[in-house]
C-alpha cells in the first residue's frame, strides 16, 4: 500500500515508517511510543454562509469524509499508525472537530447514493494538528498519488457539491446524512449551468468511481473482481498502443507462436527507418471538434490533422517522431454562423489562434461536405495539383484503410454527428485513442488531458482548445508515444 512520506526528528525521509535518526546526532532522540508535545486546540473555521443543499464554491477541492475517517489504518506505516489514531482518530475523536459536510451524487451506475465530503483545507488542518503533535511526523497529501486513489478531489465544473450542514461531532453527522436532498434537488431562482461535454464527464465518473471505491468497505471477492476488471482495461489500452506501433512500422506484425516471443522484439533506432513494413497501409486522420460552453448543439470548430504512412517510408522518425511531424496536413474549419462565440467561462478558447496553418470560413450547411472531403483522397491536401501517383491512381482504385485518431475521441465522433457528417460513412478500420494509448503507456490509473500529455512528452502545446490545434497536437501525442514506446523496448 502506498504510504504517506514521514520526516523524522533526523532529517531522514522514509516511505510511510519513520526511520530512526541517526544515533550519531547530539540531542536528537529516537521515536517514543508516547506524543511529543500537547495536543492543540482543534482548529476553528468561519461559517460557509451556504444554506442547506446550495452549491459549493466554485474551484474549492474536497475529501471523502469516510475515507479520511480511517486514515491512519490506510495511509500511516504501522509504527505510527496507532499513535496518529489513539490521539485523534479513534473513540470518535475524528469527529469531534468542525467539518462542512458537502454532498455529491456519483453516476448511477456507481452508486445511487450521495458522497460525503468536506474542503480538503479542513483535513490540511487536521494534519498540521498531528504534526504539531508527533514531530518526528510530516504528513502531507499533495502528491498527485492521492488525486488518483480519490483522496484528493478536484470535481471539473459543471458538477458541483452541495452543501449540507457543519457537524462538530459523529450524532450530528449522522443527522445531517440520514436525509439528504435528492438529486434533482434546486435551490429557489438558481441559475443553470451548461450541460458537461463528453470528456468532462468521463473525469468526473473516473473521480467518483475512485472515491467511492476508497470509501467503501469491499470483499476480497469485490476487490479482485475489480482488479481483474483493470487489468482486461489495461490489456485494451496496451493492445491499441501495440498496434498503433505496427501501423507506424515500429513493431514487427506476428502470428500468434511469435507473438508469444514479443519480448524478445529489439528495440527500435529513431535515426533509423522504421525496421518494419508498415501494417495495413493506413492513413491516419485526427480530428478535434470544439462546441459552445453553453449550448454544446452549437459546433464552433473543427480541427483536422493527416498523416499518411506512405509519406513516411524510408523516412528515420527522430526524437519522439520529430522528423515526421512536415507530413503532417493541417486543416482548421471555423464555422461563419458561429464565428462570434467564444468559449471563455469554463475553457479558454482561442479560435484565432491557428498555429498550423489558415484557418478556413465554411457555412453550416457546407460542413458535412469538407468533413467529408477530409476522408477521401487527396486526404487534405488543400493544393490538389499536389497530389502525388499514388494518390492519383487511388482516386481511380478506391479509398485507402482510415484509422481515426482523437484524445478522448467518443466526444468528437457525436460532435461531427451533429455537424452533419457520420463516421460510419468512412472506411474506417478503427479509432486509436491517445488518451488511453497515453494510461497504457505511463501505466496511469486515470485519464489525462491533451495538455497534460503533452506537458509530460516536453511538446510545447500552443492555444489548446483551438479544434485545429488539437487535432494536429493529439496526432503529435500518438507518433511521439509509439515512437518512445518502440525506443524503450527491452
Amino acid at each position: 500500500m502506498h504510504k504517506l512520506p514521514i520526516r523524522t526528528a533526523g532529517g531522514r525521509v522514509t516511505q510511510g515508517y519513520a526511520a530512526a535518526p541517526d544515533p550519531k546526532e547530539a540531542g536528537v532522540r529516537r521515536i517514543s511510543t508516547t506524543p511529543i508535545g500537547p495536543a492543540p486546540p482543534t482548529t476553528t473555521f468561519p461559517k460557509t454562509g451556504l444554506q442547506r443543499g446550495e452549491r459549493g464554491p466554485y474551484g474549492q477541492s474536497y475529501c471523502p469524509v469516510i475515507a479520511l475517517s480511517r486514515f491512519p489504518y490506510k495511509f500511516i506505516g504501522q509504527a505510527d499508525s496507532e499513535l496518529v489514531a489513539g490521539k485523534f482518530f479513534n473513540a470518535g475523536k475524528f469527529w469531534v472537530r468542525q467539518w462542512d459536510i458537502f454532498y455529491i451524487y456519483p453516476p448511477t451506475n456507481i452508486s445511487e447514493k450521495p458522497l460525503f465530503l468536506v474542503p480538503l483545507e479542513q483535513f490540511f488542518a487536521l494534519l498540521k494538528e498531528i504534526n504539531s503533535v508527533f514531530k518526528h511526523l510530516d504528513l502531507r497529501i499533495d502528491d498527485p498519488y492521492y488525486k488518483d486513489i480519490g483522496l484528493v478531489l478536484e470535481i471539473p465544473h459543471p458538477f458541483v457539491p452541495r452543501f449540507l450542514g457543519r457537524s462538530t461531532h459523529r450524532d450530528k453527522y449522522n443527522s445531517l446524512t440520514e436525509v439528504v436532498p435528492g438529486k434533482a434537488f434546486k435551490m429557489i431562482d438558481e441559475k443553470e449551468l451548461c450541460s458537461p461535454n463528453y470528456r468532462i464527464t468521463e473525469t468526473f465518473r473516473t473521480l467518483m468511481d475512485a472515491a467511492t471505491d476508497l470509501s467503501n468497505k469491499r470483499s476480497k471477492a469485490d476487490k479482485a473482481k475489480k482488479k481483474a476488471e483493470r487489468a482486461a482495461l489495461n490489456q485494451v489500452m496496451l493492445n491499441q498502443l501495440r498496434r498503433a506501433e505496427r501501423y507506424l512500422g515500429l513493431h514487427k506484425v506476428m502470428n500468434a507462436e511469435e507473438a508469444k516471443g514479443a519480448e524478445s522484439i529489439p528495440p527500435i533506432d529513431p535515426n533509423l527507418p522504421a525496421p518494419w513494413p508498415f501494417e495495413s497501409d493506413v492513413v491516419f486522420i485526427s480530428v478535434d471538434v470544439e462546441a459552445y460552453e453553453h449550448n454544446h448543439n452549437l459546433i464552433t470548430e473543427i480541427g483536422v490533422s493527416t498523416l499518411d504512412t506512405r509519406d513516411i517510408i524510408n523516412i528515420p522518425p527522430g526524437k519522439q517522431g520529430e522528423n515526421w511531424l512536415e507530413k503532417f496536413r493541417n486543416r482548421h474549419f471555423r464555422i461563419k454562423e458561429y464565428a462570434n462565440l467564444v468559449n471563455k467561462n469554463f475553457i479558454i478558447g482561442c479560435p484565432d489562434r491557428f498555429e498550423f496553418g489558415t484557418s478556413e470560413f465554411i457555412s453550416l450547411h457546407d460542413a458535412p461536405k469538407e468533413i467529408a472531403a477530409c476522408f477521401r483522397p487527396p486526404y487534405s491536401k488543400v493544393d490538389k495539383s499536389e497530389e502525388t501517383e499514388n494518390e492519383k491512381a487511388e482516386s481511380k482504385d478506391g479509398p485507402r484503410t482510415l484509422i481515426l485518431v482523437g484524445h478522448d475521441a467518443k466526444q468528437d465522433i457525436k460532435y461531427l454527428s451533429q455537424a452533419g457528417y457520420n463516421l460510419l460513412n468512412a472506411s474506417l478500420l478503427e479509432v486509436l485513442d491517445t488518451a488511453s494509448i497515453y494510461r497504457a503507456w505511463t501505466r496511469d490509473m486515470h485519464p489525462r488531458s491533451l495538455g497534460t500529455v503533452l506537458l509530460d512528452l516536453d511538446i510545447p502545446g500552443w492555444h489548446l482548445h483551438n479544434a485545429g490545434n488539437d487535432a494536429r497536437y493529439t496526432l503529435q501525442a500518438l507518433v511521439a508515444l509509439s515512437v518512445r514506446s518502440a525506443e524503450a523496448r527491452a
